[in-house]
């Protein structure tokens, strides 16, 4: 699974520019790819700041980690495996979204400034 996580990350940085725009039927479970690669990306970013020494102020990992739960959470009301099957219903939700979380995985892997 991490595997698939990575790839689609990667897609995201092969095409930094209109990636949602490109999606095609082939990639049916693209959402949900980039979105359980965003979040285990959160979670290394997380983990790592816990380590001695880090970077981050406490105010600042309690901040990363309240973020982390709103993306887990977001993802987590849509069900095992229904995000993409749920945004299949509107391409222009669809490509919004898909817009949102690929943006976050781009601040995420450091591909966006």
């Amino acid at each position: 699974m991490a595997t698939e996580n990575t790839e689609a990350l990667d897609r995201i940085n092969e095409n930094t520019e209109g990636c949602a725009d490109q999606v095609g039927d082939r990639d049916e479970r693209l959402a949900e790819l980039l979105y359980e690669g965003c979040v285990d990306l959160f979670k290394e970013l997380y983990e790592l700041s816990s380590r001695s020494p880090s970077p981050l102020s406490e105010k600042e990992r309690r901040h990363l980690n309240e973020d982390l739960g709103r993306l887990f959470l977001w993802g987590d009301g849509f069900g095992d495996k229904m995000l993409d099957q749920i945004l299949g219903q509107s391409l222009d939700l669809r490509n919004t979204v898909l817009g949102f979380i690929s943006g976050i995985g781009k601040v995420l892997t450091g591909s966006e400034s």
